[in-house]
């Protein structure tokens, strides 16, 4: 499963990613998380402990032609997630693209 999100010419996906971030540790998104691993960083669902905590991970790429930043729901360790859980990752994720991110973007998909 995976979030394509197109971005606007004066949005680079890195620029995107970067402000993903920076809302994040802003604490402006309050449910989500940056893990770094030695692979890289990725993105969990929060609060640390709860239900859906290091469940699955979201792993950015960047995409061009189109330029897109992309989130590929991986599992944490050796744990692979159940279709539900990546759903609810995709969705809940999906929800914060919209709410903070809409001008960044032109196109938002989703993919099983």
């Amino acid at each position: 499963m995976k979030i394509e999100v197109h971005t606007v010419v004066t949005t680079t996906p890195e620029k995107l990613w970067l402000k993903i971030k920076k809302l994040i540790h802003e604490e402006k998104i309050k449910t989500w998380l940056v893990v770094k691993e030695a692979e890289g960083e990725f993105l969990t669902h929060t609060p640390a402990g709860g239900q859906w905590y290091k469940k699955a991970l979201l792993e950015p790429s960047v995409s061009t032609s189109p330029a897109r930043l992309v989130f590929t729901v991986n599992w944490y360790n050796t744990s692979v997630p159940n279709e539900y859980t990546k759903g609810l990752y995709i969705g809940r994720f999906t929800e914060e693209l919209l709410e903070h991110f809409r001008t960044d973007f032109s196109k938002l998909e989703t993919f099983a």
